[in-house]
C-alpha cells in the first residue's frame, strides 16, 4: 500500500541509444548494459516494494484447518506462521530466512504455498493507502460557517433529531487518531469494558491483545493508536468531533463511538494483512460500521474473504471509491461495501474521485475541514473524506431506528440522495451512484416508524406557576412486535396557548415555553415544566421529525382546595377499619368535577386491595377509601399526593384485648436461712404479639410465698410485684398470674438454692 503520489511505475526508451554496435566498443558497452541492467532491477524492485510492504504471504486455507496444523503444514514447507485468522479461513506467512527475504526467495515461496492441496489460494501481501488528495497546510480559523458540507446534508436539521447513540460504535481502521485533540474528547472513543476493568500488563478479555482499552496499533504493535499521518484524526473529526464545545468544528454524531484501528503509518501506508486483522478486531469487538477512508490498487482475495465475512455478520462497510484513476478501488469494489465517491462545495462530482459502476453514494469530499494532528485543524480533499460522512449518518439512522438492519440502514441513505447530477445523468451513475447523501431527508425518513409516548398522568390537576414533570418516551417497535427504546433521540416540546395568534399543527394560540430533549439508554425524556401564570387551556406539542404528538393541559387559576376526613380517630387491630373520605374544591371553592388522581400510603394497616399504597381516580369531587387497621398497633401515618401536594393525616391504631402474659419461667433465689424476696416483672400481649397499652389489674398466686401487691395494674402492657418465701421453703414452688375476665395466664417455677450454688438469679422465657 502506498499514498496516491507515492510510486506508480514507469517505462523507459532511451532513442540516443539507437547506435551501431560496431561503434562502440566492449569496454564502453558493458558499464552501460550493466547500468541499465541495475536501473531495471532497482523499477523490479521498487514494484515489488509498492505490491508487498512486507515480506508476508497471504493464504487461503481449508475451513478445517487448525491453527497448529497450519503452523506445522508451513513449517514443511519452510514458512513461518505469522498471523492466523480462525474467523476468515486466512493465514499470513513468511519464508523462514535471516532478514528480509529477496524477490526470487519470496517467489518461490509464493509458488509452494499456492501448490499445497490444503491451500485454495496464496498471494503476496499488497498495499492500502489513504484515500485522500495533498492539499498544503493552511492554519484555519475552526468555526462551524467552514464547515460548508454539513449546511448541505441538512445537519442543522438532524441535530434536531438525534444525537446518536453512545452504543453505536464505527471502527476506523486508518491512520490512528490523537485522542489528546482538544475537539475529540476520549468519552467518544470505544473502550474495550473488559481491559477498563482488568489489570495493566494482562490481556484481560483474551483476545491477545494487552491493554488494548481504546483500539490497537498493527504498525508499532501497541495498544496506543496514536496519529503520525493526520489523516485518521482527520476523519475522525467528521466523524465525533464536539459540538457546541467553543472549540475547533462540529462533528456529524458526536455522541456515537470511534474504535481507532491504526494500520497506516506516518507516511499513509500499510499493510493488507495488518488490515485484515484490523478488521477481524472490529469484528470481535462488536463495531457495526467500518470506515474504510483507504484503498487498495489491486484487488486481493484474502481482503475480499474478511470483507464477505464482516458482511455476513450484518456489519456496515463504508469504503472510499479512490482519487484520481479509472476504476472503482478495492475495498470499496467489492459489492460487499457501501462506495463512497466525494462532490465538491458546489455539490457537484469532485474531480479527483474516481468512478465507476461499483459507485453507490457520494457525500462531500472537496476542502473538508476538521480535526488533525498536533491539536490543530486542517483542510483536506479526498473520497476519504467523504466516507466518514456516510458513515455518520448511518450510525445516526441506527441510532433512531435500532430495530434496522444493515440494508435497512443502507436502503435509507440511498432512498433519500439528492440526484444532484441528474440533468446530465439521471437515475443511479459510476459519478455518483445513487446521488448525494441527505442526512436531513434520510432521519426525518427514519423518524415516520417511531413512536412518541406523551405520558401526562391522567387525572391530574394543574394550576398557575406549578412545577409540573412530564416523563415522555420515543420507542420503535421490532419485527416481533416488541417497543425498543430509542436513545439520543432528540424531542423538541413546545407549550401553545391560550391567546390568539400562529401555532403548530394540533396548536392554538402563542408559543409561551420551548425546550430540547435527550433521551437516555430507556427511551426516556423528562419535561420539567413551570406551567404558565395564565389560566386557560394549553396545548403541548412533542415532535421528533416527522412525527408529533400533542395533549391539552387545562390550567387551573390556583391551586387545588382538599378536605380530608376519617371517618374515626382510632382503630383496632385485627380487624377494624375507618374510611377516609378525600373533597376537592377549585381556588374560587367549587367542586372539582374532573377526573383527580390521588396516591395514597399508609405506614400500618392496607387499603382494600391488602397494598399499603394505592393510586385512585377521583369522580365528581369526592373520593372515599377504607383503610384496614392490620396486625401492628401503633400511630398510622397516611400520605395523600395530588396536585403536587403533600397531606399527611395520623391515626390511632390501638392493640386488641389482652391474650398473653410473658415473663420468666424458671426463678433462681439463695436461701441463707432467712427468707427470700425476688422481684418479678410481666409483659401483657395482645393476640398479635402487640404489647397493649391499657391499664390492667394482674392477679398474683402462690402457695408457699405471698406476692406484695398480689393485684397490681399494669401500666403500658407492663407489671411489677415482688414474691416473698419464708426461711424453710426449700422445695420448687409454683407460682402462676391471671387477668381477670381473660384466658391470659402465666405459670412459673420458683427454686431456692443453698449457697454453695451459683446460679443466675432470673432465667429468661
Amino acid at each position: 500500500m502506498s499514498s496516491d503520489d507515492g510510486y506508480n511505475g514507469f517505462m523507459v526508451n532511451y532513442p540516443q541509444f539507437r547506435l551501431k554496435i560496431h561503434l562502440i566498443s566492449a569496454a564502453i558497452l558493458l558499464p552501460i548494459l550493466l547500468f541499465w541492467m541495475a536501473l531495471i532491477g532497482m523499477e523490479r524492485a521498487a514494484a515489488q516494494d509498492a505490491a508487498a510492504p512486507t515480506d508476508l504471504i497471504l493464504v487461503g486455507i481449508a475451513p478445517d484447518i487448525s491453527g497448529a496444523e497450519a503452523l506445522a503444514l508451513f513449517a514443511e514447507q519452510g514458512m513461518t506462521l505469522v498471523h492466523f485468522w480462525p474467523a476468515f479461513d486466512l493465514a499470513a506467512v513468511r519464508p523462514t530466512v535471516t532478514g528480509r527475504a529477496s524477490v526470487a526467495t519470496l517467489d518461490a515461496a509464493l509458488a509452494r504455498a499456492q501448490s499445497l492441496p490444503a491451500v485454495r489460494f496464496a498471494e503476496l501481501d499488497g498495499r492500502i493507502e489513504a484515500a485522500q488528495t495533498t492539499l498544503p497546510f493552511t492554519p484555519n480559523d475552526p468555526d462551524y460557517p467552514q464547515q460548508w458540507a454539513l449546511p448541505m446534508i441538512g445537519m442543522p436539521t438532524v441535530w434536531n433529531v438525534t444525537e446518536g447513540d453512545p452504543s453505536i460504535v464505527i471502527a476506523v481502521i486508518d491512520s490512528g487518531m490523537e485522542l489528546t485533540h482538544d475537539d475529540l474528547s476520549v468519552d467518544n472513543v470505544w473502550t474495550n469494558p473488559h481491559e477498563a476493568a482488568g489489570q495493566p500488563g494482562v490481556d484481560d478479555d483474551g483476545n491477545g491483545f494487552v491493554d488494548d482499552l481504546h483500539g490497537w496499533d498493527w504498525v508499532d504493535n501497541n495498544n496506543s493508536p496514536d496519529d503520525l499521518f493526520g489523516h485518521g484524526t482527520h476523519v475522525a473529526g467528521i466523524l465525533i468531533a464536539q459540538i457546541n464545545n467553543g472549540i475547533g468544528v462540529a462533528g456529524m454524531a458526536a455522541n456515537l463511538r470511534v474504535m481507532p484501528l491504526r494500520v497506516l503509518d506516518g507516511r499513509g501506508s500499510g499493510a493488507v494483512s495488518d488490515l485484515i486483522s484490523a478488521l477481524d478486531y472490529a469484528r470481535h469487538q462488536g463495531a457495526q460500521i467500518v470506515n474504510l477512508s483507504l484503498v487498495l490498487r489491486s484487488n486481493s482475495l484474502p481482503l475480499g474473504e474478511a470483507i464477505t465475512r464482516l458482511y455476513a455478520d450484518d456489519i456496515l462497510i463504508v469504503a472510499a471509491t479512490g482519487n484520481y484513476g479509472d476504476q472503482v478501488l478495492w475495498p470499496a469494489a467489492y459489492t460487499e461495501t457501501l462506495a463512497v465517491a466525494a462532490v465538491d462545495r458546489g455539490d457537484l462530482w469532485a474531480t479527483f474521485s474516481i468512478t465507476g459502476p461499483q459507485t453507490d453514494i457520494a457525500a462531500p469530499g472537496a476542502d473538508v475541514l476538521s480535526t488533525y494532528k498536533g491539536n490543530s485543524f486542517h483542510i483536506q480533499s479526498g473520497t476519504s473524506m467523504a466516507v466518514p460522512h456516510v458513515s455518520a449518518l448511518a450510525g445516526l439512522i441506527w441510532s433512531l431506528r435500532p430495530d434496522l438492519d444493515r440494508a435497512g440502514v443502507v436502503d435509507l441513505i440511498l432512498s433519500t440522495a439528492v440526484d444532484v447530477n441528474a440533468a446530465d445523468y439521471p437515475g443511479p451513475d459510476p459519478y455518483l451512484g445513487r446521488g448525494r447523501i441527505d442526512a436531513a431527508a434520510a432521519l426525518n425518513k427514519a423518524t415516520e416508524a417511531i413512536h412518541i409516548d406523551l405520558q401526562l398522568p391522567v387525572g391530574s390537576y394543574l394550576s398557575v406557576g406549578q412545577p409540573f414533570q412530564i416523563p415522555i418516551r420515543i420507542t420503535v417497535t421490532d419485527t416481533r412486535g416488541a417497543p425498543l427504546p430509542i436513545r439520543g433521540g432528540v424531542l423538541r416540546v413546545e407549550l401553545w396557548g391560550p391567546s390568539a395568534g400562529g401555532g403548530v399543527v394540533g396548536a392554538t394560540g402563542k408559543r409561551v415555553a420551548a425546550a430540547r430533549l435527550i433521551s437516555d439508554e430507556s427511551g426516556y425524556a423528562f419535561l420539567d415544566l413551570t406551567l404558565p401564570e395564565e389560566a386557560g387551556q394549553y396545548t403541548l406539542v412533542v415532535a421528533s421529525g416527522v412525527q408529533a404528538q400533542a395533549v391539552d393541559l387545562r390550567v387551573q387559576d390556583g391551586p387545588l382546595l382538599l378536605s380530608i376526613q376519617p371517618s374515626a380517630t382510632s382503630m383496632t387491630v385485627g380487624g377494624n377499619q375507618t374510611d377516609i373520605v378525600i373533597h376537592a374544591r377549585t381556588a374560587e371553592n367549587q367542586p372539582y368535577t374532573e377526573d383527580l388522581r390521588i396516591a395514597l400510603r399508609t405506614s400500618l394497616g392496607s387499603f382494600a386491595d391488602g397494598s399499603q399504597q394505592i393510586t385512585a381516580m377521583m369522580g365528581g369531587g369526592v373520593l372515599t377509601q377504607t383503610l384496614y387497621a392490620g396486625k401492628v398497633a401503633g400511630t398510622a401515618e397516611l400520605t395523600i399526593e395530588v396536585a403536587n401536594q403533600t397531606h399527611r393525616i395520623t391515626l390511632l391504631v390501638k392493640p386488641d384485648a389482652p391474650h398473653r402474659l410473658s415473663g420468666p419461667t424458671q426463678i433462681f433465689g439463695l436461701n441463707f436461712g432467712k427468707g427470700v424476696a425476688l422481684d418479678l416483672s410481666l409483659t401483657i400481649h395482645d393476640r398479635f404479639g402487640n404489647q397493649v397499652w391499657e391499664s390492667y389489674p394482674v392477679n398474683f398466686y402462690s402457695m408457699a410465698g405471698r406476692f406484695s401487691p398480689e393485684s397490681p395494674r399494669a401500666v403500658n402492657g407492663e407489671v411489677s410485684t415482688q414474691y416473698e418465701i419464708g426461711p424453710l421453703a426449700t422445695a420448687p414452688q409454683p407460682i402462676w398470674a391471671m387477668i381477670p375476665g381473660t384466658f391470659a395466664i402465666y405459670r412459673a417455677e420458683v427454686n431456692l438454692l443453698s449457697k454453695h450454688y451459683y446460679f443466675p438469679l432470673v432465667l429468661g422465657d
